[in-house]
């Protein structure tokens, strides 16, 4: 067993709050920012009292003092992979004297000013995101505050995938890509007990600059909020170097609900003990989520807004939203992502009409690609600021494989022998 390396306790707190952000995104293929929103409650709660102060307590994990005083330090360190902006816009003479001393006292790196038009949030939002997401959600005319977070993350793989024919990885997805991505593990890094979903499939992917991205199938009858959990669990455990959560291939049955364990007999000229080795078939996957409604129960953006709202002056009557974009693509090189997340509290000087709606009927067709899967991608125990260590910055579930960025010659190559091995 490996000593525990020492970890901030917000590190947790986040991976614990990641299910209230995945559970707003619904059951769909989809990627979050768990940290993106984490940050904007963390940095609204001192503000709040009473009740709402409870309810964010109880989302951030942790007291509100505390989880200000990490999300400043978060913003103001540099973390080799992920870069973190904040945005705190209003029109300063509607604030009111308790919300310009809470915006004064915005960390170090904070852009902090009047409101800007559409452009200049479009292009505030790309130029953090590396041009991932290059619009900013529709800011109202009459937006008196706007609190927003940004983060991406663009690294590559210490040891980049191999190409494989779909065929490796099985009905039904090897119907819908042609190539998918190979990798050869130590066994005993393949297989982890949790609590949230039992026995899981996993594959730690390293970065040449300080982030791990962890993908985990869970057992087929799993919720996919338990599969969640339990990346998010597993990526905990790793962010601090605890790994009493692996399973021997000894002590697995030879089937398991993701794997198939062989054995094989080896001659050798000197004794060692037995060895554990392990192959790894998983697909591309490209993700975007646009605008997800954060003001649903559960992810405490309705008491941060409320204490925003109650912050501000009494008249004339406001309201309020919160929302997140994110995007994110993994591949054969590396991982890119990148995430905007905004609060922002509205005037309402006079009722508004009612906006003439449409009623509409779609259908769905719900496609079962076997297997789906959770990714969290998390900063390194070992490498960094601390206020980042074992930090989830993204996460998804993982419904729809893509094609992988690979050579033509490759690509062709594979289309051969997956057509010669049908035939």
């Amino acid at each position: 067993m490996r000593a525990h390396t020492s970890t901030p306790s917000h590190a947790a707190a986040i991976a614990a709050y990641a299910s209230r952000v995945h559970a707003a995104a619904g059951g769909g293929h989809h990627v979050v920012s768990p940290l993106g929103a984490w940050l904007l409650l963390a940095l609204v709660a001192p503000l709040a009292g009473g009740d709402d102060r409870h309810e964010l307590e109880a989302a951030l994990g942790c007291d509100a003092d505390d989880a200000r005083r990490a999300a400043g330090e978060l913003l103001d360190a540099e973390h080799p992979s992920v870069t973190a902006a904040l945005a705190v816009w209003a029109h300063a003479h509607d604030l009111g004297a308790t919300l310009q001393a809470w915006r004064d006292a915005m960390p170090s790196h904070a852009e902090c000013g009047p409101m800007p038009s559409q452009t200049e949030a479009d292009a505030w939002a790309s130029r953090h995101t590396n041009g991932r997401i290059d619009r900013f959600r529709t800011l109202d005319a009459d937006a008196v505050v706007v609190l927003a977070s940004a983060l991406a993350t663009d690294v590559r793989w210490q040891d980049e995938y191999g190409a494989a024919s779909s065929d490796e990885l099985g009905a039904p997805w090897n119907e819908r890509v042609e190539c998918v991505l190979l990798n050869h593990v130590a066994g005993r890094r393949a297989v982890a007990r949790t609590q949230a979903a039992g026995l899981v499939g996993f594959h730690e992917q390293r970065t040449t600059d300080g982030l791990h991205v962890i993908s985990v199938i869970a057992p087929a009858d799993a919720a996919p909020a338990d599969a969640i959990a339990a990346a998010y669990e597993l990526a905990t455990r790793l962010g601090r170097g605890d790994d009493e959560a692996f399973v021997s291939l000894f002590d697995l049955p030879l089937d398991g609900h993701a794997w198939r364990i062989s054995e094989q007999e080896v001659e050798l000229e000197k004794p060692r003990p037995p060895a554990e080795h392990g192959t790894v078939w998983l697909p591309a996957w490209e993700a975007t989520s646009n605008d997800l409604d954060l003001m649903r129960a559960g992810t405490g953006f309705d008491a941060a807004v409320r204490t925003l709202l109650l912050n501000l002056p009494t008249a004339p009557a406001y309201r309020a939203s919160a929302a997140q974009s994110a995007r994110a693509r993994y591949d054969v090189r590396g991982f890119w992502a990148a995430a905007v997340t905004d609060m922002s509290a509205v005037r309402c000087a006079m009722p508004r009409r009612p906006e003439e709606r449409h009623r509409v009927i779609d259908r769905r067709i719900e496609l079962r690609f076997a297997r789906p899967f959770a990714v969290v991608a998390f900063a390194s125990h070992d490498a960094g600021p601390r206020a980042w260590r074992g930090v989830p910055a993204f996460g998804a579930w993982v419904t729809e494989p893509c094609e992988p960025d690979v050579e033509p010659g490759v690509r062709e190559w594979l289309r051969h022998e997956r057509s010669s091995s049908r035939e």
